[in-house]
């Protein structure tokens, strides 16, 4: 569903935003601020030179707290991250974290090389 989102020019817009003000209304004369809290959490951690593009955070019985993520190196290599079943939002972040670390770092010339 992450890849069909990203597909979308709306849908990634939407995943992507880090804060977006609505317009006034008469109960928020000012608008309000809505928050991709996942995004701007993440941004503070070492993702190993991963930049995450979009996010989207949830919860459901029977996956505890789950999260999706599209990150890209520098070079243009995406990766997509679905994790389930961490004990809180926080966690969640931490597993992204950690599994770009572990698992999405840029492909070097030298390793490319050996991979052959």
């Amino acid at each position: 569903m992450l890849k069909a989102a990203m597909d979308n020019d709306l849908c990634r817009e939407v995943m992507s935003t880090k804060i977006y003000t609505t317009a006034p209304t008469a109960q928020h004369t000012e608008g309000q601020d809505l928050s991709n809290w996942f995004l701007r959490r993440i941004e503070d951690k070492d993702t190993g030179g991963i930049e995450v593009l979009c996010a989207k955070t949830g919860y459901v019985n029977e996956a505890g707290s789950c999260a999706a993520s599209s990150g890209e190196t520098a070079d243009g290599q995406r990766f997509l991250c679905v994790t389930a079943n961490a004990s809180s939002s926080w966690q969640a972040i931490n597993d992204h974290v950690s599994l770009y670390n572990a698992y999405c770092q840029p492909i070097s010339p030298e390793t490319s090389d050996t991979a052959e």
